[in-house]
């Protein structure tokens, strides 16, 4: 919260020994303290799509303005406990965020491919899941071919002409090829035709169409398989989608100065935040939130922490300050809708379904730290002397024991004939248990310490040398793997 800080230093590269673990750079935020007279801030921001103007070809192609819904409000108040003794300062910040991330073309099956196959294969995966989760918006036929790149209208052009010898040449298996033929119908003459050609007729067809009457079958091989549809995908939370820094949620700060005596002040300052998102990080599944809420990914993000600090004056000359302090990081702890449904892909990019089998995980890390240092000045000198210890530890889980399966396209799909599957396994030969799906928890566990001298030297009106040297110490971390 911007109106809590009072003092800002940013610290690039070369900086005093005082400062560790940092490869880059480090940055300083002195907070507000309350004084003996109250005083406070507040404050409201907002953004809306009602005043903005849409873009020149969303006007050109009809397509609504991007939605978009940001609240930012908050205050500050800061004033005395008891007067010259106790202060307290206090900063809230609520931001509501929500927003569709650009309207982008996917490809989907046509509202007549789905009513074939749950047709045709009413027990089957394809079925089942067309069935739940049809597209929320149907779109217009445009199919694509992503083999020859050409737009197809039937099966037929997608077959070249000749559905008979395509199934006879891709479907030697027979459970694949009376799936497909549950799904399309197969005539007395394809099965001539597949006899002809020598690998055989489908086992179960006999002559004719497989669903009653040849104009079925007529009709499902020059029906449209495809549609192209608009995805539009929600977000509350822009740093879950990589694309920018407007949140939803609230920050919570406060802080305690307490001065028992004129040579001691203790301090204590903490700040809460979260930030939830019921859409979550967009599915790699070529938009599959086009099909409802069945496929969001929950997310929250969250990073409570707290310092305690005390700075003793032992002389005009010599103070010492002691610091305590803890940090809970949680970048994303992220869930699924519906954890039952594998992720289903495509390769020509069309719409699957399910979330990223990497998903629900966890990433929690736990950072306490203490330091002490004392600083005494003597003539041009003013020399630090200090010790830091961190603590680190890691709890997370990256669960990857909920299967992919990728498809060529729908027709495949139809069949239940995915061509490759993946999953985390562990094969439990440390164990003994046997194969199984893998959990994988993991804790991380270490501990760094450091010790510095430095001395700022003004050797000069003009010229200060900063001298100093530093000693870091880092045991190899250590982690448990629970599968």
């Amino acid at each position: 919260i911007e109106d809590t800080v009072q003092e800002f230093q940013q610290l690039t590269l070369n900086m005093s020994a005082q400062y560790g673990n940092s490869a880059g750079s480090v940055t300083n935020l002195v907070t507000k303290s309350g004084t003996n007279q109250y005083h406070g801030s507040g404050w409201w921001f907002n953004r809306n799509d009602w005043f903005d103007a849409n873009n020149f070809f969303a006007n050109q192609s009809g397509t609504a303005r991007q939605a978009l819904r940001f609240n930012q409000f908050g205050g500050t108040f800061g004033g005395p406990i008891v007067k010259d003794k106790l202060f307290f300062f206090l900063s809230y910040q609520k931001t509501k965020f929500r927003e569709s991330a650009p309207p982008s073309v996917v490809t989907v099956e046509s509202p007549e491919w789905r009513q074939a196959v749950m047709a045709g294969l009413p027990n089957s995966t394809a079925a089942l899941l067309y069935g739940d989760f049809a597209p929320t918006v149907v779109g217009t036929p445009a199919p694509f071919d992503p083999s020859s790149g050409e737009n197809i209208t039937s099966l037929n052009d997608y077959t070249g002409g000749n559905f008979s010898n395509w199934l006879c040449a891709d479907g030697q298996n027979a459970l694949f090829s009376s799936r497909i033929a549950a799904v399309i119908g197969v005539t007395a003459q394809d099965q001539t035709d597949m006899g002809a050609a020598g690998c055989g007729t489908i086992p179960g067809i006999q002559g004719g169409s497989i669903a009653p009457g040849g104009d079925i079958a007529t009709a499902r091989r020059t029906v449209n398989i495809l549609n192209n549809t608009i995805a539009l995908n929600g977000s509350q939370n822009q740093i879950n989608t990589g694309e920018g820094n407007l949140l939803n949620g609230w920050e919570l700060g406060g802080k305690i100065d307490f001065n028992p005596t004129a040579k001691d002040r203790i301090s204590y300052s903490m700040n809460w935040n979260r930030f939830p998102d019921s859409f979550g990080f967009p599915n790699t599944t070529s938009n599959s939130n086009g099909r409802g809420p069945g496929f969001l990914n929950p997310t929250l993000a969250k990073s409570p922490n707290g310092q305690l600090s005390w700075v003793h004056t032992f002389s005009p000359t010599v103070l010492n300050e002691a610091r305590a302090g803890y940090a809970l990081n949680i970048t994303g702890d992220v869930s699924t809708a519906l954890p039952g449904v594998p992720d289903i892909r495509f390769d020509d990019g069309s719409m699957g379904f399910g979330s990223y089998s990497g998903y629900p995980q966890v990433f929690h890390e736990n950072i306490y730290s203490y330091s002490d240092m004392v600083s005494i000045s003597h003539g041009k000198h003013n020399l630090k002397v200090g010790v830091d210890f961190r603590r680190n530890i890691e709890n997370s889980e990256f669960n990857v024991a909920r299967p992919s399966y990728y498809f060529t396209d729908f027709l495949y799909f139809a069949a239940d004939a995915p061509y490759t599957q993946s999953a985390g396994v562990d094969p439990g030969i440390i164990d003994g248990g046997g194969a199984r799906l893998a959990s994988n928890f993991r804790h991380w566990r270490n501990l760094e310490m450091g010790a510095y001298f430095q001395d700022d030297w003004k050797v000069t009106r003009n010229l200060t040398l900063n001298l100093g040297l530093r000693y870091d110490l880092q045991p190899n971390s250590f982690a448990n793997f629970i599968e």
